[in-house]
């Protein structure tokens, strides 16, 4: 199914400051200070970074939106499915020039941005809830919030290949290493996290966390990983733990606020944690690795939905609500 964007071109929009209460923050991943800011993305709850300045939002009012950080400009606005307040929560990028979405009614969304195209809408699963692509062959893994099963799909076809038990639904789902086909999950019900391999078998094996988590974010070619905890009545939390098949170590962070999201700098080697403070502002984290140590914190407004990273790792993309 083919739909014209709803808007082409950027000469009507409008470059926005800092001090506007939801959109788009561009950050410096360095000193994390505010390097511009855009609205317009109604309902956004996932970002995606294309690579250079461009990055795509997808918000739950079905729309797609493709931006420009440089330019802070919205450049194409496309349909993507019906409105769903809940949905559109998780996407990935997959070649050639595509993004998967978590669509409308537990549905799944494939896009070609190359050609605005929607290119198949099809299930996997009762509930699915995250979704990470393969960074090596043509396959994405569907974790779901109803039967616990982990679905890897070929994006051949878009049909489910295999599938993999875990002890509680996952919240989210990363690659780590292209070699082995390892990828690290969560649960956001039970204190785990899981390793699981996909090469030649799909397996899972848990580790034990302190807290439940809600996201989780891993290094590339390594056994590294950070999970976020939002807290129980009080401030959150980060575990960044190394090692496998057996885990090394494994640091805990006290975090101020309500932390719900985590992204990686793979040039770097660092992560980046987005707290919700509860007044209308976020704070956002830099983790380092190897220094095991909070490096860089940084305020912003309106409360943080989703964080990637950008430009070869030298910005900082956050997603905010009012």
């Amino acid at each position: 199914m083919s739909l014209p964007p709803l808007l082409a071109g950027c000469h009507d929009l409008t470059e926005y400051s800092a001090e506007s209460p939801s959109g788009v923050r561009v950050l410096d991943s360095g000193d994390l200070t505010v390097l511009g800011s855009m609205t317009g993305f109604e309902g956004g709850r996932t970002l995606q970074s294309m690579g250079n300045f461009e990055f795509l939002v997808v918000a739950n009012t079905g729309l797609l939106y493709r931006a420009d950080s440089e330019d802070l400009t919205i450049d194409l606005v496309y349909e993507v499915g019906q409105p769903y307040g809940p949905g559109y929560s998780g996407a990935c990028l997959a070649p050639p020039a595509r993004v998967y979405l978590l669509g409308a009614f537990d549905q799944l969304v494939e896009f070609s941005y190359a050609s605005g195209a929607v290119l198949d809408e099809f299930p996997a699963g009762p509930h699915p809830v995250a979704i990470c692509a393969s960074p090596s062959l043509p396959r994405l893994y569907v974790c779901d919030g109803q039967d616990a099963l982990l679905r890897e799909v070929l994006t051949s076809d878009n049909t489910v290949f295999r599938t993999g038990e875990l002890e509680s639904p996952a919240s989210a789902i990363v690659p780590s290493t292209v070699t082995d086909g390892l990828f690290f999950a969560v649960s956001e019900e039970e204190p785990m996290a899981w390793r699981i391999y996909t090469d030649g078998f799909l397996a899972a094996f848990p580790v034990e966390l302190p807290a439940p988590a809600c996201d989780v974010a891993a290094l590339q070619d390594t056994a590294v990983f950070l999970a976020v905890h939002r807290g129980s009545g009080s401030d959150g939390s980060a575990t960044l733990a190394a090692g496998a098949p057996l885990i090394q170590r494994m640091q805990n962070f006290p975090l101020s606020g309500q932390p719900v999201c985590a992204c990686v700098d793979l040039v770097h080697d660092e992560f980046f944690v987005g707290s919700r403070l509860g007044d209308g502002n976020s704070r956002i984290y830099r983790i380092g690795f190897p220094s095991w140590d909070i490096e860089a914190t940084g305020d912003i407004a309106g409360d943080v939905v989703d964080i990637t990273t950008h430009s070869a790792g030298d910005r900082l993309l956050v997603l905010v609500s009012p």
